[in-house]
């Protein structure tokens, strides 16, 4: 018997933001978020938001990161895609509440 696993898609059960890489990396440069914002030139509340996954990373923000890191901008970008991607799919939305009711109650007639 051959199991058909070409429809299967792998589905991590938990995603990092960025900002948690951004926080092993500064440690590891022996930087503050305060030198890393000056080193950047984004504003360090920017910076403090990204740590704390209450902001996201943009494409100019990827580049600045990898000026810096010089972990590549793809990486930066790839990381916050997954982790939104995650998000999506596992955080419950009020959206996807109401569609998950409507379809139990169209179920029943």
């Amino acid at each position: 018997m051959v199991n058909n696993i070409q429809n299967e898609t792998f589905q991590p059960c938990v995603a990092f933001h960025p900002g948690e890489t951004l926080k092993e990396k500064l440690a590891e440069m022996n930087m503050t978020a305060e030198s890393f914002s000056a080193a950047t030139g984004i504003p360090s509340y920017m910076i403090e938001d990204i740590l704390c996954a209450r902001s996201s990373v943009t494409a100019d923000i990827a580049l600045a990161f990898e000026e810096v890191t010089n972990i590549p901008a793809h990486f930066w970008l790839n990381t916050q895609h997954n982790y939104d991607d995650y998000m999506l799919k596992n955080k419950p939305s009020s959206f996807r509440l109401r569609l998950s009711n409507l379809r139990r109650v169209a179920a029943v007639f």
